[in-house]
This record gives structure tokens, sequence and C-alpha cells, in this order.
């Protein structure tokens, strides 16, 4: 009898999906976590604060994308990401919840959508979003060695 690594040996028979499907997710869940980590923790920055529509609250919980811009030289780059409910309350993070954003330049993209989307309409992600068409994100510029940042958000609620 040969042997093999557990779940090699899995992922070579197409008869038991469910274990293979299993090992495939870990094994893509696990790999990020090897790129591009170089001073994986060192130098985050809290961000954190309040999301608003029009200056109200959000209609609906959301997500924030920090997407980076541009990066401080000799550093790696990250995208950030955050939640928030109907407080509008949030706090960023790159690897755990609120550990904050690496230094470097982002646009905070903002996402409230109402209910599931409808794939079967033109512009899907356009029609169940209460963020205005025309709205570009937040801007934001975090320096090394910052303190903590407090960035709120009014977000420009679709008519």
């Amino acid at each position: 009898m040969h042997s093999m690594p557990w779940g090699l040996e899995l992922l070579l028979h197409e008869e038991i999906c469910v274990p293979a499907t299993l090992f495939k997710i870990v094994l893509i869940a696990a790999f990020p976590a090897t790129l591009g980590c170089s001073g994986g923790y060192d130098g985050l920055v809290p961000v954190s604060g309040t999301v608003t529509f029009d200056g109200g609250p959000p209609p609906a919980g959301g997500f924030l994308s920090f997407i980076p811009t541009e990066r401080v030289e000799g550093r790696s780059s990250r995208p950030a990401r955050a939640t928030f409910l109907m407080d509008g309350e949030y706090q960023a993070m790159s690897f755990k919840e609120g550990d904050g954003v690496l230094p470097g330049s982002y646009t905070v993209a903002v996402t409230c959508n109402k209910g599931s989307i409808d794939y079967s309409k033109k512009d899907p992600f356009n029609a169940a979003s209460y963020v205005a068409a025309d709205y570009e994100g937040q801007k934001l510029v975090v320096e090394e060695n910052s303190d903590e940042i407090t960035l709120n958000i009014d977000v420009p609620l679709k008519k």
C-alpha cells in the first residue's frame, strides 16, 4: 500500500468531494498568509470612526474597503477592511480584528446594499446600493508612526 499525505489522496479521488473540497479551502485560506507579509504587523495604525449617510445613520450595515493607492517606500502594502452596523461605527483591520492599516495612501470604498443582489438586473450592484453612484470614496493618508486615526465618513445617499 502506498502512502500519501492526508488530503492529497482525497484530492485524487473525485468521489470523495467533501473532504477534498475542505482540503482545498484550507490550502487556499492558508496560502495568502505566506505572501507579502514582510514586516507583517509592524507599524499598523489603528483607524476607526463612524459612517453616516447624508449626515444620518446608515440605512443598513455595510463594509469599508481600504484600497491602497500609494505605499510607503520600503514597506509592503495591504488592503484593509471594516464592517459597520446601523450605528455606523467601525474599526479597520488588515490581519486581525481592529489591528489597523499599514502606512500609505488609501481610497476608502463604501458598500451598503438593500438586501441581496439581483444579478438579473443590468447593473446589479448599483441597483442594490444605497451609495450614490458618483461617490468616489474617502481619501486617507496614514503616516508612519501615526497615532490612532479617527476617520468619519459621510456618504451621499443614492436618491
